[in-house]
């Protein structure tokens, strides 16, 4: 008998292997998702940065376009973009807050020091 072993891969594994980028870069979108969350924005900006050379590298390749797949990375990008955005928002709002804080603080403290100069004064 006569068994030779092919070195060549299955068709469907072939493809699947060919997509297996996309599904890492899937997996880096959600762990972004979960790390913002976090507010780790070193790891935040690391992972984007590997999901976004493996997605460049993908796209440049002869791989076969997976639309589906391809689909729910764009989503998961949205829901990205949407979380940065919130966050960004959040911490505007804070960032006003400190500044309205900080002015109040050099207010009564202006106050505070002049009533005490008044009162030094008087004596």
């Amino acid at each position: 008998m006569n068994q030779s072993v092919s070195n060549q891969p299955a068709l469907h594994e072939t493809a699947a292997d060919q997509h297996a980028p996309l599904h890492l870069a899937l997996g880096l979108s959600e762990e972004i998702l979960v790390v913002i969350e976090s507010g780790n924005w070193d790891l935040v900006n690391e992972l984007d940065q590997k999901r976004r050379i493996i997605i460049d590298q993908y796209f440049k390749s002869s791989a076969p376009f997976d639309e589906q797949l391809t689909r729910e990375l764009k989503l998961k990008n949205d829901e990205i973009v949407s979380r940065l955005i919130s966050h960004q928002q959040k911490i505007r709002t804070q960032q006003f807050q400190l500044k309205q804080a900080a002015k109040a603080s050099r207010a009564y403290q202006s106050n505070t020091s002049a009533a005490v100069r008044n009162t030094t004064t008087m004596d």
